[in-house]
């Protein structure tokens, strides 16, 4: 992926080839120039001098004379910047100097993203014959440069995902990256490349954008659409397309984001929309993602459905090969669930990572953000959607920092050690998952009511119940005063309660639910036995019923 790399690692690199292009060549300054913010726009990558004084100066004079010619040359002619000969040189003070362009993808029909300036005093200088220092310096000015190009697209998708949450109060905000998850592991599977897999997840992240169009009223019905509605509502693809098709303009021209995103809810069959487009007239691309958010619709809980297993959603893929999904991408997805289904730790995607939450634990206070976490290389970042991260914690003393990743509609804890802080980003040298292997616990999704006093409860969803704690999400409530609530009643599959004593120790909130840690307080021996009681039969019943399951309805 594009993000496996530090860039200050690679600008050394390209710093110790060009010095020794330089030395080859013998001139006395080299300096390496980029162009961004679509050729408006130049920055100084790197140079070399052995005049630090003298690389300083021409640095600023370099950047003066192509800002003010970048005023006058458009996207398509922008080679003219490198046509000048010893009577219209950069830099007054030089009698010699070479500017070699430099191409997106190494080739002269593609597009110019940056220059080698070579200058000399003296007229001492060898002829440019040997390119293969040259192309390395390329090559390596490529990576970075498209490495900024995703870190800017990165950067527009969080705002867009962020815009739409705070119009839409009840957008999930975790589908786009779960779709992500859910395609990237796809596209893995089926042996896609780098490239066409970074393509996937962009795309992926982006399929719903167009949703911020669509009326809140009808998107968030809680019940199904009629005929009318759905026609307005099959309009978000088309909308999509417009506002991904304007992002391209950052990436080079052989990236057809747009395109996958536009066909991502057409069937295999040829009955789906915008198009009708069947079979192979389907961008790969597009009918992986059509599989994957699926996927994720299955096993997402709505106002008007219940959660499925991955068990059932196999069986519902399976069913709906060669009508809705490509049979081999359904083959692929089949493996990813089965995968995940036995599997409790998670792969941080690169890049684009996924939907989280991070909890600064302070003095007197916990700071609770939204935001992005992926992994760049060895270390993990946190990118938050609104807060500047080192300006609110200036001057604070932190104690400890938590994360909480929203994956498959499971919240996954991570303790962290921390490496620095910029901006609205957060570097973690390390994170560890919290197993809670001191004490034997289930996922199991069972009702509960949380207690403050008589006149006051909620109804609770218990996500994880273990003998020690339990962790419970409640739906658009946040609950104010949580040191006030001391009980929690479980209610049981079989409709049996025991009230459990305890208290709130952390809190967080995804999407439109705010989750908690119960943590047991003076639980009696009677209490925790009917806890691991219940655990116990849980357990026995899932591990009799599904394998049966398993053979009967997916191979």
């Amino acid at each position: 992926m594009f993000f496996n790399f530090n860039k200050q690692e690679k600008i050394k690199v390209i710093e110790n080839n060009l010095n020794n292009l330089k030395n080859k060549l013998k001139y006395e300054t080299a300096i390496i120039t980029i162009f961004n913010h679509g050729n408006k726009n130049v920055e100084i990558i790197c140079g070399c001098d052995n005049d630090s004084n003298r690389l300083n100066k021409i640095e600023n004079e370099i950047l003066i004379n192509l800002k003010e010619k970048l005023k006058n040359v458009d996207n398509k002619n922008i080679k003219k910047l490198y046509n000048f000969n010893n009577d219209t040189c950069f830099i007054d003070s030089m009698k010699k100097e070479i500017c070699i362009p430099l191409y997106l993808g190494n080739d002269e029909f593609e597009r110019i993203i940056g220059g080698i300036y070579l200058g000399s005093t003296k007229d001492k200088t060898k002829d440019l014959e040997n390119l293969d220092l040259t192309n390395k310096i390329s090559n390596d000015l490529n990576m970075i440069y498209i490495e900024s190009k995703f870190k800017s697209i990165f950067n527009i998708i969080v705002g867009l995902l962020t815009k739409i949450a705070e119009e839409n109060k009840t957008y999930d905000e975790s589908h786009p990256y779960n779709v992500a998850y859910f395609s990237v592991l796809i596209a893995k599977e089926l042996n896609l490349s780098e490239k066409e897999i970074s393509n996937i997840q962009i795309a992926s992240m982006l399929h719903d954008v167009g949703k911020i169009f669509i009326n809140n009223n009808i998107l968030n019905k809680n019940t199904h659409y009629n005929d009318k509605e759905f026609e307005y509502i099959k309009g978000h693809s088309i909308y999509s397309y417009n506002i991904v098709n304007e992002l391209t303009s950052l990436l080079d021209n052989n990236i057809n984001i747009e395109d996958i995103v536009k066909y991502h809810h057409e069937n295999y069959d040829g009955t789906g929309y915008p198009e009708g487009l069947k079979k192979e007239e389907i961008p790969l691309e597009s009918r992986i993602i059509r599989v994957a958010d699926s996927i994720d619709a299955m096993v997402s809980k709505r106002v008007y459905k219940e959660t499925k297993s991955f068990i059932d959603s196999i069986i519902d893929l399976k069913g709906n090969k060669e009508t809705l999904y490509d049979p081999k991408v359904v083959n692929a997805s089949v493996n990813v669930l089965k995968r995940l289904s036995g599997n409790k730790n998670i792969e941080i995607i690169n890049s684009f990572g996924m939907s989280a939450n991070l909890n600064i634990i302070l003095a007197d206070e916990i700071i609770s953000l939204k935001g992005a976490f992926r992994k760049e290389k060895d270390k993990y970042v946190f990118i938050s959607y609104k807060e500047n991260i080192e300006n609110l914690l200036k001057d604070k003393a932190l104690t400890e920092i938590e994360i909480f990743i929203d994956i498959n509609h499971t919240i996954y804890e991570y303790k962290t050690k921390l490496d620095k802080i910029s901006g609205n980003s957060i570097f973690f040298k390390e994170i560890e998952l919290n197993n809670y292997n001191d004490t034997f616990g289930l996922l199991w999704n069972i009702n509960g009511i949380i207690v403050r006093d008589r006149k006051n409860t909620y109804n609770v969803e218990i996500k994880y119940l273990s003998g020690d704690f339990l962790q419970f999400h409640t739906n658009n409530k946040r609950l104010e005063n949580i040191k006030d609530f001391k009980h929690i009643i479980i209610i049981f599959e079989d409709g049996s309660k025991i009230i459990v004593p305890g208290r709130i120790t952390k809190y967080y909130d995804t999407s439109n639910n705010y989750h908690y840690t119960f943590k047991y307080i003076g639980l009696d021996e009677s209490t925790r036995d009917t806890i691991f009681n219940q655990l116990f039969a849980k357990q026995r019943d899932s591990i009799h019923t599904m394998p049966m399951s398993l053979n009967k309805n997916l191979d």
